[in-house]
């Protein structure tokens, strides 16, 4: 939907939750809160609370969760925009008589008549860079990067003149609302409100088209040294960043045809490559590849190799994404570049001949990976392989085809001149934890979870505190899956936009597991007097409770050896727990108690 982050807070906070949820049940006032049966699971004793402050409810049976537009989607079964329609309702909040549901790629129908407006837009810039005197530098910059007129005007490319207006003006001359180019992206409001200006100036424009060919959005270039280098449209309720790819629309029949994908990261990069004839190309728009994307691609082919930049960040890059890949049961490819080349300066080699070789030989990412953590690890003493095999074990178990993820695991154990068995008990240590954590609500809180749900909590009140959790990339350290997850959300929002509304999280938030931690620490009411004092001391205790298990785990390898007779290998263990014990007890310490 259209709809700002801002006024789906006010809706929120101008809807009253109590009233919302008593018309379905009865809640009874209880203390700060209100408390009633859950209407979503059978109870005799009341455990679904509602906080009016916070505009929260949670069930401490089921784990139900959210704010009062998780409610109404779970209750009246109705979709997100219908949600907030209702409860704008309620509160006598007016929207925009336009408002639309989201899409997703496959139902991108939207609204025409933004959709006219964007492609309105994109003629605009398009007939600015192809005859127009401003556009001179814009066609310059094309010749500079190799990007020849034909495939300009296959995709459209324009030029935004440096004006603080232009679009504005031509677009407000057609009779368009300027409410419907701020909905859009396409113009800011001035600062004292009484104006706006063109988002895009002095910038070259790529059009982002939908699988269909549809203009949803743009990308600007600084062709100058201006910051930021690339900016793209905000979400809009015809554009989701992260749920589009560019250049589908025009590579799709060549996807199909070679059932395969190559996924780049620039648009220079995705031009490059269709330009010298590799057509069966898409680009990530510049962002970190997304789980949505790949699942876009996925509806067309299995079959994905990426293509990052030769450098460091390329290749972090890379890594990132190979979860994502598993996730949706896809052992997806790479190819390695030359030092200093990028895919934009690479495909113009010898007319994209040096690509299409590489291309022949892709090398799999998985193994990349593994050579990759092999690099970076002693593989011959035993810190190095149990540092090995902890990195690599996670990786491997999302392997879906069995075949495959044995083979690996086979691979693994040679390189290490360990047992295979070693890595599948390691394995099945890891499945347990997996399926222990998406039955936590059943169980009793560990210590473990105490502390790093604290964490969470810590992070949501004091928003000042993200930048240290992320410096210390403690999160990562942590043993709860739900927590992990949430804390990396947390720390992603906060880097996206500095202040948020932790309740709006809710919305972002598909996983009702995450949702009901994340009201569980929301309605935690425990003071806190020192909050710094209070994050240093749980960073300790996970840091203490990651040394304890793998302290746990060399004890288990260590009775094996004795049962072995493995004098060597049991002599080195043995260093190896001693200096662990020291540092944890070094560690300890220092933690507050």
């Amino acid at each position: 939907m259209f709809l700002s982050e801002d006024k789906i807070s006010e809706i929120k906070d101008g809807c009253s939750i109590v009233e919302v949820i008593s018309d379905y049940i009865s809640l009874k006032k209880s203390g700060v809160n209100y408390k009633g049966l859950c209407p979503f699971h059978a109870e005799k004793t009341p455990s679904f609370i509602v906080n009016e402050e916070k505009k929260i409810f949670h069930c401490f049976g089921c784990g139900a969760s959210g704010n009062v537009f998780n409610f109404l989607m779970k209750f009246e079964h109705l979709s997100f925009p219908d949600a907030v329609k209702e409860a704008a309702r309620r509160a006598g909040i007016s929207l925009p008589l336009r408002m639309v549901e989201f899409k997703s790629e496959e139902k991108a129908e939207g609204n025409a008549e933004l959709l006219k407006i964007n492609q309105s837009a994109s003629d605009y810039f398009r007939e600015i860079l192809r005859a127009s005197k401003e556009g001179e530098r814009g066609r310059k910059y094309l010749v500079k990067r190799g990007i020849d007129k034909g495939i300009a005007e296959e995709f459209k490319l324009g030029f935004a003149p440096n004006r603080w207006d232009g679009l504005l003006t031509f677009l407000s001359d057609k009779g368009i609302l300027r409410e419907d180019l701020q909905r859009l992206g396409l113009v800011i409001p001035r600062e004292d409100r009484k104006g706006f200006y063109d988002r895009f100036r002095n910038r070259l424009i790529f059009p982002i088209a939908d699988f269909k060919g549809r203009v949803v959005g743009f990308g600007g270039r600084a062709i100058e040294a201006e910051e930021p280098k690339y900016m793209n449209s905000p979400d809009s309720s015809v554009y989701t960043k992260g749920y589009h790819v560019y250049g589908l629309h025009a590579s799709l029949p060549s996807i199909r045809k070679t059932d395969q994908a190559i996924i780049v990261e620039g648009y220079f990069d995705f031009l490059s490559m269709y330009q010298h004839g590799i057509k069966n190309v898409v680009a990530t728009l510049g962002t970190a590849l997304t789980l949505h994307q790949i699942k876009l691609l996925k509806r067309y082919t299995k079959n994905l190799i990426i293509i990052f930049d030769s450098d460091e960040a390329g290749a972090k890059a890379a890594m990132r994404s190979l979860p994502l890949f598993l996730d949706e049961g896809i052992s997806p490819q790479m190819v390695l570049l030359p030092a200093g080349f990028d895919p934009d300066t690479f495909a113009q080699k010898d007319n994209g001949e040096a690509m299409r070789n590489k291309l022949r030989e892709p090398l799999s990412l998985l193994d990349v990976f593994f050579g990759q953590v092999f690099t970076a690890n002693d593989a011959y003493s035993v810190k190095g392989k149990l540092k090995i095999i902890e990195e690599v074990v996670p990786m491997v178990s999302q392997i879906r085809d069995r075949t495959e993820r044995e083979l690996y695991i086979q691979r693994v154990s040679q390189r290490l001149g360990v047992k295979e068995e070693i890595i599948f008990q390691k394995m099945k240590h890891e499945d347990r934890s997996e399926r222990s954590e998406r039955t936590e609500k059943a169980l009793e809180l560990s210590g473990a979870r105490k502390v790093e749900k604290m964490m969470v909590r810590l992070m949501l009140l004091y928003p000042s505190l993200i930048p240290q959790v992320q410096k210390e990339a403690i999160a990562d350290d942590f043993s709860i899956g739900s927590c992990r997850k949430l804390a990396t959300i947390i720390i992603d929002k906060y880097v996206a936009d500095k202040e948020f509304d932790p309740t709006l999280l809710m919305n972002e938030v598909s996983e009702e597991e995450l949702r009901g931690l994340l009201s569980e620490c929301l309605f935690d009411e425990e003071p806190l007097e020192d909050a710094p004092e209070f994050l240093r001391s749980c960073m300790q205790k996970i840091r203490l409770h990651k040394m304890g298990n793998e302290i746990q785990r060399l004890n288990a390898m260590i009775n094996k050896a004795q049962d072995e007779k493995d004098e060597g290998i049991l002599r080195e263990f043995l260093l190896y727990k001693q200096e662990l014990v020291k540092k944890r007890k070094d560690l300890a310490r220092t933690a507050a108690v």
